[in-house]
């Protein structure tokens, strides 16, 4: 049915984005760590 159809759309979609945000997450928590040591490396190239 098309309700269930919508409904596994949007559990795929919510799945997918958590994935992506937690990657989001922990990638803004590793820069914030190295920042200090990446920062003149990307200030030279940008």
């Amino acid at each position: 049915s098309k309700v269930e159809s919508d409904a596994k759309m949007k559990k795929r979609l919510s799945s997918l984005l958590s994935k992506e945000l937690n990657i989001e997450l922990n990638l803004g928590d590793f820069c914030g760590e190295t920042l200090n040591e990446i920062e003149p490396i990307f200030s030279k190239y940008f």
